[in-house]
């Protein structure tokens, strides 16, 4: 089992009672089939479906098999947050901001960003700036920086 997975369950009665699966299972004189559960563990990160795979085999007859089953990965997507100084010192000759995800991704997330317009105009107060930051798998935090004029007013 992996770090997405808990100790896997059987049911050797259609899924009545479960208990934990072990290397060796009794699967009852007659039965066709047992069920077995792997309980999954949320860890927060979005992330694409995984498999995980049970092969099973007895000491005599029969034939071994195999079987995979699927994990969906998780469908959230982490949401954005931006921070940065409540003022800006012009003489300092740039701001740097933060860009946050929400939770960490299993995949690269890469984000545009950009400056617009407000009190101050680029130009004469910044640079206007532009471009995109990729989170590595697993990364929450990037930053970005924006060149500012120190015109002394």
């Amino acid at each position: 089992m992996g770090t997405d997975t808990n100790p896997a369950l059987v049911s050797t009665d259609g899924g009545t009672n479960w208990v934990a699966l072990t290397p060796t299972v009794s699967v009852p004189a007659g039965s066709t089939s047992l069920l077995v559960r792997v309980p999954t563990v949320n860890d927060l990160v979005s992330e694409p479906t995984e498999t995980v795979s049970l092969s099973a085999a007895t000491a005599q007859n029969t034939t071994p098999v195999a079987g995979t089953g699927s994990i969906p990965g998780q469908r959230w997507r982490p949401t954005l947050s931006i921070t940065g100084p409540a003022t800006i010192d012009e003489a300092a000759g740039t701001v740097t901001y933060t860009v946050t995800l929400s939770n960490p991704s299993a995949t690269p997330v890469t984000v545009a960003y950009g400056t617009a317009n407000g009190t101050a105009t680029a130009g004469s107060d910044y640079t206007a700036t532009s471009g995109s930051l990729t989170f590595a798998p697993g990364a929450t935090v990037a930053t970005f920086t924006v060149p500012v004029t120190n015109d002394a007013l």
